[in-house]
């Protein structure tokens, strides 16, 4: 017989699931874009300079920065599941028009705003997920985001080396695979409820008649000392070595291209 503990986890790890599925398709958002690149340029003809540009407003730069400057303050307005739930939505639009694109001006829209969908769900998965883990088994509720993030590049580049043959017609289902996903999430995401701890802390707001801000917060977290070493350590890791894997991810197919030329 199973234990209320016992379904609470299931439940639980459901949750989990369902909200880390985010981290493979933005994850193999990146890697779709990057394997196609080249192939989208000789499909519309367009110069290296405009490659660059595409890179840098997608998921994996500026579009993402972007989508998290917006979600995050939103996540904490109206609430995770809102953000995560809507987040979805947009990723789709910006999914099948890349798989239909038939311009570069679709091509340019679609990158964007699959990264700004990208940018805006990081931060409502992760936070949903560490807040509605169980406090025995936080770190691997929170882990399995990870691992989910792990999954999308491995399985994008073992799909762009199936679809090769097929040119851009490939990439256009590499796309559409992520479409597929997003969909299969939403639908499965419908049924979760919101953040426990939001509804409490924004139920203790509408009592008090006081609202936390995004610049309180920052000084909330600036207060404590403790802190300090966390941020300097995520600014090294986001601000340098990410800076590196990202240009990488991004660019490195082009680079065994050219080689193999």
């Amino acid at each position: 017989m199973r234990t209320a503990a016992t379904k609470r986890g299931i439940s639980g790890w459901k949750a989990t699931i369902a909200v880390a599925m985010s981290n493979y398709i933005e994850a193999g958002a990146i890697i779709a874009l990057a394997t196609s690149l080249s192939l989208w340029q000789s499909a519309f003809g367009f110069d290296d300079a405009l490659v660059g540009v595409i890179a840098a407003v997608s998921a994996n730069a500026f579009g993402a920065a972007l989508g998290a400057m917006i979600g995050g303050p939103l996540c904490d307005r109206l609430g995770r599941k809102f953000i995560y739930t809507y987040d979805l939505m947009v990723f789709m639009i910006g999914a099948l028009l890349i798989t239909f694109t038939f311009n570069t001006t679709l091509l340019v829209v679609g990158v964007v705003l699959m990264g700004i969908a990208v940018g805006a769900g990081v931060p409502a998965s992760w936070t949903y997920i560490a807040e509605e883990a169980p406090e025995e088994s936080r770190a691997a509720h929170v882990g399995t985001a990870q691992l989910a993030w792990s999954f999308g590049p491995a399985v994008g580049f073992a799909l762009a080396i199936m679809v090769e043959p097929m040119g851009v017609s490939g990439s256009r289902l590499i796309f559409f695979h992520l479409f597929i996903v997003a969909a299969v999430t939403w639908w499965v995401r419908r049924g979760l409820p919101e953040s426990t701890r939001w509804k409490e802390r924004r139920a203790a707001e509408l009592a008090n008649g006081t609202k936390l801000s995004f610049f309180s917060g920052i000084r909330g977290l600036l207060a404590e000392r403790k802190n300090w070493s966390a941020l300097l350590f995520l600014i090294g890791v986001y601000g340098l070595w990410n800076t590196v894997a990202g240009q990488a991810g991004i660019f490195q197919p082009r680079v065994y291209e050219g080689c193999r030329r």
